[in-house]
């Protein structure tokens, strides 16, 4: 049996953001604070490679751009996400 909610869902590319939002709003502050922690300190170790052997790579710095593409728009999703509950705690 569907929900109303999941009767709604929009068709394709949608569909599979709203999974992914669903699934991404389950996880703890803890959990993704880890997350954090590791992926900067697996980029602060990333910086002398980076240096020394992949300066001229393209596909490396493609790489970087798309990495940082994603971790900017998730820290602000997250931030509006914390903001958003924030302004609903204080309502109550």
């Amino acid at each position: 049996m569907t929900t109303p909610h999941e009767a709604r869902q929009p068709p394709g590319l949608a569909a599979s953001f709203h999974l992914v939002r669903r699934w991404a709003m389950k996880i703890p502050a803890r959990h993704m604070t880890r997350f954090h922690a590791v992926a900067t300190l697996t980029w602060v170790a990333l910086v002398i490679p980076t240096i020394v052997w992949w300066r001229e790579s393209i596909l490396w710095v493609a790489l970087m751009s798309v990495w940082a593409n994603v971790a900017g728009h998730w820290s602000a999703w997250q931030a509006s996400r914390a903001e958003q509950n924030g302004a609903e705690h204080t309502q109550r």
